[in-house]
């Protein structure tokens, strides 16, 4: 009888170890998990400030070509900025270190920087738009190699969204605020440029039907009316540091739904 209940008791305390082992296991499988997302979320914060200030390098160096000297003081403390993001992103931790295309963009950053100003306007856009496009990629790289696509925003709102669409989306934005600035500089939409901004135009009128916040679609909607009546025209009445300002406004407004949504991020790991 003793020997039974030995056995019983053995089996019950090995049970009840298998149990703990598995609790700190699962417990430790948890906090790296989260240890990696918090990582994540950090260079995800530091790269969108790099894109956002790439972004507005784009636009007014192009106003800047078109003939705003205004921007010129601008533009010098924006490639400041950037270059102390930079600095601070190569600090932060090895994993940007060892990626190719953060080499990459640090390189043609270099190149752009010093030499946008020797290049017809039209060359300059269109190095701006790879570079950006460039660190669009990085982020996504950034999140899937954190494995942030494994993490939700709401049940059925993954938090993929925010990279792949709400920072895509704000592009557009970009990209028609940058085209937009250099022809209300130059005082003249081409045809070229017409086409490109009517195709930006009808992007930003889609992403207008089908984004939920009012705050983007009452931030949207004067800069497509500006759009259509003051750049998309022969002789544009708009000054560049205006349609800049107005562009960037609904520009913002997007870009505090990503920072948003990562705040939302950070919150539930911390929970859990």
């Amino acid at each position: 009888m003793n020997s039974y209940l030995n056995i019983i008791l053995m089996v019950v305390a090995i049970s009840a170890l298998l149990i703990v082992v598995m609790w700190f296991s699962n417990y430790r499988i948890r906090q790296q998990a989260n240890m990696r997302y918090q990582q994540g979320i950090d260079w995800l914060q530091q790269l969108r400030k790099l894109l956002t200030s790439v972004q507005q390098h784009r636009g007014l160096t192009n106003g800047y070509l078109n003939g705003d000297d205004s921007a010129k003081i601008r533009i010098a403390e924006l490639q400041r900025q950037i270059s102390q993001v930079i600095a601070k992103l190569n600090q932060q931790g090895q994993w940007i270190k060892r990626s190719e295309r953060w080499s990459s963009i640090q390189d043609h950053w270099a190149r752009l920087s010093t030499n946008y100003i020797n290049h017809q306007a039209s060359y300059a856009l269109e190095q701006h738009n790879r570079l950006v496009m460039n660190v669009l990629h990085l982020i996504e790289d950034c999140a899937e190699q954190h494995h942030l696509q494994e993490l939700q925003l709401t049940s059925n709102q993954p938090a993929e969204e925010l990279w792949k669409s709400t920072l895509f989306n704000a592009e557009y934005i970009g990209q028609a605020r940058a085209l937009g600035t250099g022809v209300a500089a130059s005082a003249h939409c081409g045809s070229v440029e017409r086409i490109r901004l009517k195709y930006l135009h009808s992007k930003l009128e889609e992403y207008q039907l089908s984004v939920a916040t009012s705050q983007i679609k009452g931030k949207l909607s004067p800069l497509l009316s500006s759009m259509e009546a003051n750049v998309m025209v022969s002789h544009p009445s708009i000054k560049p540091a205006d349609y800049f300002a107005l562009a960037t406004e609904a520009l913002d407004t997007v870009l505090v739904g990503f920072d948003q949504g990562l705040e939302q991020l950070n919150r539930q790991i911390k929970t859990t």
